[in-house]
């Protein structure tokens, strides 16, 4: 199932350069550039590494790719994720079938986009969690270093895994609180979250460099935090007013869900939820 959505990915690929934030991203990534903030400095390295893929196509085709990779591997990571909570092979494919297909996965996976890198990171974190509690595994917490490591990478990469990372840390509260009360625990997924802390280094080593997006403010502190925090655009993101305006806001879900999936589906989901 993982493959054949593979296939359909690469068989719908965009051919070549995109206009807007999917050609900028092309752009730093063959460049090794600085995108505009919070610069996204992991996801501008594999779309450069990518780029030397040996396979007779432009730079831009290729980073296209990056995004059907990541996406396929985010389906591989639901599937994991369903199989291992239902052991029911009807749920997996439900789950898979139901994202692969949902209308912005679908398109995000064949451009060459952020956000397909932020869901492989984010069900990579669940994954990690859900494996954690099911094992118990105390000893060497193997799968809470794993999930440390991808919820970090997935933060550098992109702010908003900051707003799941507060529910996954609820999580492990309920699931684990032991770790809490064990300090000698904490040190090895505290290194692993460190590392995921590094592609950082990247934004203020590339002033100078005469690329896209470089520029000199990177290197300083203050201008290195407006640009990782993406200060300039705090009026923009999750930002309201007044509670009505917020409320607006929350109703546009609506929209979103039906955009995303059938109405069945959803009628579906709602009475596997009530269940």
């Amino acid at each position: 199932t993982i493959m054949l959505f593979g296939l359909l990915y690469f068989f719908t690929l965009a051919p070549g350069l995109l206009p807007a934030d999917n050609g900028e991203f092309q752009l730093v990534g063959v460049t090794l550039g600085v995108a505009h903030p919070p610069g996204f400095p992991l996801y501008t390295i594999l779309s450069k590494l990518i780029t030397w893929l040996p396979i007779a196509a432009t730079a831009a085709y290729k980073i296209n790719l990056l995004s059907a990779i990541t996406s396929t591997a985010t389906l591989g990571f639901v599937y994991l994720i369903v199989f291992r909570l239902t052991r029911r092979h009807l749920a997996v494919g439900t789950a898979v079938l139901s994202l692969g297909t949902a209308t912005t996965f679908w398109a995000q996976a064949t451009t060459a986009n952020i956000r397909s890198l932020t869901a492989f990171f984010a069900a990579f974190a669940i994954y990690a969690l859900i494996c954690h509690w099911q094992e118990k595994d105390q000893a060497s917490d193997r799968y809470l270093i794993l999930f440390a490591a991808a919820l970090s990478f997935g933060f550098t990469h992109h702010l908003s895994l900051a707003f799941m990372g507060l529910v996954f840390g609820l999580c492990l509260i309920l699931l684990d609180p032991g770790f809490f009360r064990a300090p000698v625990r904490w040190k090895r997924p505290f290194l692993a979250a460190l590392t995921g802390l590094l592609p950082l280094i990247y934004l203020p080593l590339r002033v100078g460099a005469n690329v896209p997006g470089a520029t000199d403010g990177l290197n300083t502190l203050s201008g290195f935090l407006n640009h990782f925090l993406a200060l300039g655009f705090q009026g923009d993101f999750f930002y309201f007013v007044q509670p009505v305006v917020l409320w607006q806001r929350l109703k546009v879900m609506g929209n979103v869900l039906t955009f995303q999936f059938s109405p069945w589906l959803l009628a579906a989901a709602l009475l596997g939820w009530l269940l």
